[in-house]
């Protein structure tokens, strides 16, 4: 549904580089504008929603005062799903007899499928990746959501298509981030900061939700939750094992190689590995090809 705009740095020749960066500028401004365009119809959906909002608290009040069934939202990706299991812990132990259901991908459900705190998942295939979704997949997973009469949605997605999903799907309460506008359609938004001056860990962000609506934050930890034939299928080893995966920062529909761990440390991390403990493994990368050769 919606596109993603990046930058290429292309080792060429210095008049080559200079072609490369007059075909590029048009396509990067039509990014910008689009990204304005988007940004400015946003804030202008707030009144409207802000009034419907208004309309409509007094005749939902249960959403409020003791929410029966609450849904989180995030279809992608692991590393962000993993973020994402404090705040599951926080509204498990604020609302202990609700129902709480998880919207995951395809790819990532793992995290979430198996945690303690979570009743239903619900599989939303691509919708959510840039990309990869369709106009007839994002109705039909507003109507599955709508079948569920959730009273309560917690958006975990700056995605104004997101952002807007519990809305399409009739749920009375709906609390997530606003960046840029972006969350337009909740009745409960969380402002972020979109400058990079003023990151936040992403963790933090959902529990700035919680805390946004008045539930206790104590120290919820992260948790990934294995089955328990995945326990007793993991010999446990007499000595200690280390694996290193020279990677990340590549998931379905994004590449994003800045997230990823220098590799000079990866190399660093491995030699003390290797000395001090004399065991080490690895696949066939250049990292660990040159240790053994060492």
């Amino acid at each position: 549904m919606k596109r993603q705009c990046a930058r290429q740095s292309i080792p060429l020749h210095h008049h080559h580089r200079i072609s490369i960066r007059l075909k590029m500028l048009p396509g990067t401004k039509r990014c910008d504008l689009r990204q304005h365009i988007i940004t400015a119809l946003c804030y202008l959906l707030r009144y409207p929603f802000a009034l419907l909002n208004l309309i409509g608290r007094p005749f939902r009040g249960r959403a409020w005062r003791n929410p029966r069934s609450i849904v989180v939202i995030k279809p992608c990706c692991l590393g962000d799903l993993v973020m994402t299991t404090p705040l599951l812990e926080v509204i498990r132990h604020a609302y202990p007899d609700a129902t709480i259901s998880y919207v995951a991908g395809t790819w990532s459900k793992v995290i979430p499928e198996h945690h303690p705190a979570v009743d239903t998942m619900i599989d939303c295939g691509a919708v959510g990746i840039p990309g990869r979704y369709s106009f007839t997949d994002y109705r039909k997973l507003a109507r599955t959501l709508r079948a569920h009469h959730f009273d309560l949605a917690f958006v975990l997605d700056r995605s104004p298509m997101l952002t807007l999903l519990p809305w399409l799907s009739g749920i009375p309460r709906r609390v997530g981030p606003d960046s840029l506008g972006r969350g337009f359609s909740l009745t409960d938004r969380v402002p972020v900061s979109s400058s990079p001056t003023h990151l936040q860990h992403q963790a933090e962000v959902y529990l700035d939700l919680a805390r946004a609506i008045g539930l206790p934050v104590d120290a919820p930890r992260m948790r990934f939750e294995p089955t328990a034939q995945e326990r007793q299928s993991v010999s446990r080893p007499s000595r200690l094992r280390i694996a290193l995966f020279t990677g990340g920062g590549s998931n379905p529909g994004m590449d994003l190689t800045a997230k990823r761990w220098p590799l000079d440390r990866f190399e660093d991390l491995a030699r003390k590995l290797i000395y001090e403990f004399s065991w080490g493994t690895g696949g066939p990368t250049r990292t660990m090809r040159a240790l053994y050769r060492q």
